[in-house]
C-alpha cells in the first residue's frame, strides 16, 4: 500500500514544471500526501476503525457516496468518488462515521450509502440525523442487518434535534433477534420534527417491539411506507402514535404485515390524512388494524385484512375502532373497498369491524366482510349514530322490492337483510282509499297491513343498522 502512495507522489513530482520553486514543489507533494490520507482524522479517534490507503483511481461519480461490504468479520466502507477505504470490525461505528462524513453545506447535503450483499451485525443504534441520507441495500433477500445479542436498542433511529427531511431506507433485511434482547427495540424508530421519509422494500422481522414506529414530538409528515414485509414483531408491524403532536400525510401501501402482535396500530387523535391501501394484513396475533382515538384515516382500495386474532381465536377483530385512554374516540374514518374475512379453514377474527365506545362519523362502504366468527360489523350502543354503512358484501344493510296483497288485508315479506330492520317504508302503487301500516318486523321478515281487503301492490324499502 505504501508503495502505491509513493508511486503516486513521485508521479506528481515528475510533472512539476522546472520553473517551479522548491517551496512550490514541496507544497504540491504535501497536498498529495494529504489526499491519500483522506479520512484518517476520523479513524484515529476510534480504535474500532482502521485506515486503508487508496486502492484504485477514478472519480466514480455515478456510484454511491459510500459503499459498504463485509469479508469474514471485517466491514469496509469505500468512498465512492475518491476510492478511500475504511475498515472496522464494528459495522455500527463504520456506518455512523460515514454518515458524519457526508457533506452538510448549503449547496450539497447528505448522500447515498450503499450496502452490498452480506450479513452485517448492528451493535448499537444507527442514528440518521441529517437531511438527505439514503440507506440502500443490494436487495432485501441478500443484504441483512442483524441486531447483536443484548444490543437492547432500535436498529435505525431518526430523532434529529432540529428539522430534517428526505431520509430513506430501502432494500434491506432488518432482523431484530428478539429472543436475545432485554429492552424495547424497533426496526426503525422515528420521532421529532421530520418529513419526506421513505421506507421501501424492507424485510423487517423478529423485533422486540415495533417494526416501524412513528412518534411525533413536533410533527412527522409525508412518510411513505411501501412494499415491505414486516412480521414476527412482539409489538406492532407499524405503530403510529400521534398522541400529542401531528402526523400528516402518511402513506402505507403494498405492505405485508404478518404474525405480529398487531398488524397496524394508530393511537391518538393528532393524525391527519393517513392512507392505508393495498396491504395484506394477515394472521397477526391480536387485531389486524387497531385504531384508538384516530382521526382522518382512510383504509381504502384493496386491503386484505384476514385471519387475525390468531393468538386467541374469536377474541380480536379484523379492524377495531375504540377510544384512546378511554375518552378520545375515533372519528372521520373511511373503510371502503377492502376484504375483511376469515379465509382459512378455521376462522379466527371475531368481527370483521368492531366499533366500540362512541366512535362515530365513519364511512364503511363497498367492502367484502365475510366469514367472521361473530358477525361482519359490531356497533356498540351510542357509537356510529352519524355513520354511513352501506353496500358491503356479507352485510346487507339495505334492500327493496315489491309485495302484493291479494284480496286480503296483509302480506308477509322477507327483507333479506343482515338483521332486524330499523326502518321499513312502504308505498302503494295505486289508490287504496284506506290506511296501511307495517308490523311484526324481525330478523327475517315484516308484515304489510291494510284496513280494507283488496288487491294492491306496495313498493317497500328496508334499512338495517348493525349493533
Amino acid at each position: 500500500m505504501k508503495n502505491i502512495a509513493k508511486q503516486r507522489n513521485n508521479h506528481l513530482i515528475q510533472k512539476i514544471p522546472k520553473t517551479l520553486s522548491l517551496k512550490g514543489a514541496f507544497t504540491l507533494m504535501l497536498c498529495a500526501i494529504l489526499f491519500t490520507s483522506f479520512f484518517s482524522y476520523i479513524v484515529f479517534s476510534n480504535p474500532d476503525l482502521s485506515y486503508t490507503t487508496i486502492l484504485q483511481d477514478g472519480s466514480m461519480v455515478t456510484e454511491a457516496d459510500y459503499v459498504f461490504s463485509v469479508e469474514s468479520s471485517t466491514y469496509y466502507s469505500r468512498h465512492g468518488r475518491s476510492g478511500a477505504v475504511l475498515s472496522s470490525t464494528n459495522f455500527s461505528y463504520l456506518m455512523e462515521y460515514s454518515i458524519d462524513a457526508l457533506p452538510t453545506t448549503s449547496t450539497q447535503s447528505g448522500g447515498l450509502l450503499y450496502i452490498t450483499s452480506g450479513v452485517y451485525e448492528v451493535t448499537h443504534t444507527i442514528n440518521l440525523d441529517r437531511t438527505n441520507v439514503n440507506i440502500e441495500g443490494a436487495d432485501r433477500d441478500n443484504t441483512k442487518l442483524s441486531l447483536a445479542d443484548n444490543a437492547d436498542c432500535s436498529m435505525f433511529s431518526i430523532k434529529p434535534a432540529s428539522l430534517k427531511n428526505f431520509i430513506s431506507i430501502r432494500k434491506l433485511t432488518l432482523w431484530g433477534n428478539k429472543a436475545n434482547q432485554g429492552a424495547e427495540s424497533s426496526g426503525v424508530d422515528v420521532s421529532g420534527n421530520v418529513g419526506d421519509l421513505n421506507f421501501e422494500d424492507l424485510y423487517i422481522d423478529n423485533f422486540y417491539t415495533q417494526g416501524i414506529y412513528l412518534l411525533p414530538i413536533v410533527r412527522i409528515w409525508n412518510v411513505w411506507i411501501t412494499d415491505n414485509l414486516i412480521e414476527g414483531c412482539d409489538g406492532s408491524g407499524i405503530y403510529i402514535f400521534p398522541h400529542s403532536a401531528w402526523t400528516d400525510f402518511i402513506h402505507i401501501k403494498g405492505n405485508y404485515l404478518h404474525g405480529n402482535q398487531i398488524g397496524l396500530r394508530i393511537a391518538g387523535n393528532y393524525s391527519r390524512c393517513i392512507t392505508v391501501q393495498g396491504n395484506h394484513i394477515k394472521r397477526n396475533l391480536n387485531a389486524g388494524v387497531l385504531l384508538e382515538g384516530a382521526r382522518y384515516v382512510n383504509i381504502v382500495g384493496g386491503n386484505h385484512i384476514c385471519d387475525n386474532s390468531e393468538d386467541t381465536a374469536y377474541t380480536y377483530d379484523g379492524i377495531y375502532l375504540g377510544a384512546y385512554l378511554g375518552s378520545v374516540e375515533c372519528h372521520y374514518i373511511t373503510i371502503n373497498d377492502n376484504t375483511i374475512a376469515n379465509e382459512g379453514l378455521t376462522g379466527y377474527q371475531r368481527y370483521g369491524i368492531a366499533i366500540q365506545d362512541t366512535s362515530d362519523t365513519l364511512e364503511i362502504i363497498g367492502n367484502q366482510i365475510v366469514n367472521n366468527n361473530n358477525g361482519s360489523v359490531y356497533i356498540n350502543a351510542g357509537a356510529g349514530t352519524s355513520s354511513e354503512i352501506h353496500y358491503n358484501i356479507g352485510l346487507r344493510t339495505e334492500y327493496f322490492g315489491t309485495s302484493t296483497i291479494s284480496a286480503s288485508t296483509s302480506v308477509i315479506q322477507d327483507h333479506y337483510l343482515a338483521g332486524t330492520p330499523i326502518s321499513v317504508v312502504v308505498t302503494p302503487q295505486s289508490d287504496i282509499n284506506c290506511t296501511f301500516w307495517v308490523t311484526s318486523c324481525n330478523s327475517e321478515n315484516f308484515t304489510i297491513n291494510i284496513a280494507l281487503s283488496q288487491t294492491v301492490t306496495f313498493f317497500w324499502e328496508a334499512l338495517y343498522r348493525p349493533t
